[in-house]
């Protein structure tokens, strides 16, 4: 049996461009019979200014809830609510996703994040989380970033709102194999659901499972 899951969507709670809440998504998620989520909502600088919070311990509860209220709906049952973020540095417009990460870690050192730069940050963290760029040939404003920064790259983005660009992902991956290829749906609406995504043979309960699938590549792209 393969399980099915959804490494990139938004909710509208927390990104200005989502349609979608949190628990809609998923609902949407568990119609198309997929196995779980996880939401990777914008982390980036105007988004950070606008969370509710006079301070960054109540911003990062302001990020979380979305997720959190998930966590709590779906902790008894089969389908996994992971936690994500698409991070924006504020020196460019590339959007990198981060997996593995920790509540913990995002309060105690990330009202910093978005001002590091991905070198700095991939050097810091690069064995506490997985970081892979999205849609890294998505438009004219993007570029791929340099592989030695990055654990691996989105080479399936399925929203129809973007450029025709994974070929040229896929064929990155192809000439540097040691790269993690993941695929998403970079989920905003009801039509973006189930675009994309990975499906393996063992279930994702925990955040490190979904590291373990991601790093031994134990997975197809949908």
């Amino acid at each position: 049996m393969n399980y099915k899951y959804e490494l990139h969507c938004h909710c509208r709670e927390i990104s200005p461009c989502g349609f979608l809440s949190a628990d809609e998504t998923a609902k949407l998620y568990q119609q198309a019979e997929y196995d779980g989520i996880v939401l990777t909502d914008h982390f980036r600088t105007d988004i950070i200014e606008k969370l509710p919070g006079k301070n960054w311990r109540e911003k990062v509860d302001s990020f979380l809830k979305p997720y959190r209220e998930l966590k709590a709906v779906y902790e008894e049952t089969d389908f996994f609510i992971g936690l994500g973020m698409e991070i924006r540095f504020d020196h460019n417009d590339n959007d990198i996703l981060l997996y593995g990460f920790s509540e913990k870690l995002l309060l105690e050192e990330g009202e910093d994040w978005v001002k590091f730069g991905l070198p700095f940050f991939y050097e810091k963290y690069h064995e506490k989380m997985l970081i892979i760029q999205a849609h890294p040939n998505r438009c004219a404003t993007t570029y791929p970033e340099p592989l030695s920064y990055l654990h691996g790259i989105e080479v399936k983005n399925a929203s129809p709102r973007n450029e025709n660009h994974n070929e040229i992902s896929e064929q990155t991956v192809k000439e540097n194999p040691w790269l993690i290829a993941i695929g998403g749906s970079d989920c905003h609406r009801t039509e973006d659901v189930a675009g994309s995504g990975i499906c393996c043979e063992k279930r994702i309960q925990t955040e490190q499972d979904l590291i373990k699938v991601l790093k031994d590549k134990a997975f197809q792209i949908i």
